[in-house]
């Protein structure tokens, strides 16, 4: 027997993240109340709500419910490296596309901890080499384009 899915109306994005296109637009918390699924606990019914959803805004917000487990979806920028060049169209199928960024649909699961709305988030450590590494790379690519 399939899980019941029910999927609430779209939220306009929170104003006080910014999500956008690239690594600069990345929001880096997940939504108050929520948070990041491990891979695990994916599955076909949340990756169909998901993939409804790829049109919307950035930034949007869809709560939904999988049986009695609660989630929230966010449009937000996702990135797939390309396979290195010269690769064979086998070595090449290892790479989920579209490569490079592009706009995907992140969800969250109801965080068992109760999260106060006034908390703000305060990184307690600096961004990783990745993101400051993804950055510099956007940095790069919008640079082509102003040339």
């Amino acid at each position: 027997m399939a899980e019941d899915v029910v999927v609430e109306p779209t939220q306009p994005p929170d104003p006080s993240v910014k999500v956008g296109p690239g690594p600069t637009g990345v929001p880096g918390t997940p939504p108050k109340g929520y948070v990041a699924l491990s891979p695990g606990e994916r599955n076909a019914a949340i990756g169909k709500v998901a993939a409804s959803l790829l049109g919307g805004t950035w930034g949007a917000l869809t709560p939904f419910r999988v049986g009695n487990k609660h989630y929230m979806a966010r449009v937000e920028p996702h990135h797939h490296p390309a396979p290195p060049a010269g690769a064979s169209p086998e070595e090449q199928k290892k790479y989920p596309k579209p490569w490079g960024w592009h706009k995907g649909v992140t969800v969250y699961k109801a965080s068992s901890e109760p999260v106060a709305s006034t908390e703000e988030y305060t990184p307690d450590k600096p961004q990783s080499g990745r993101m400051q590494f993804l950055q510099r790379i956007d940095q790069f690519l919008n640079s082509l384009g102003k040339a």
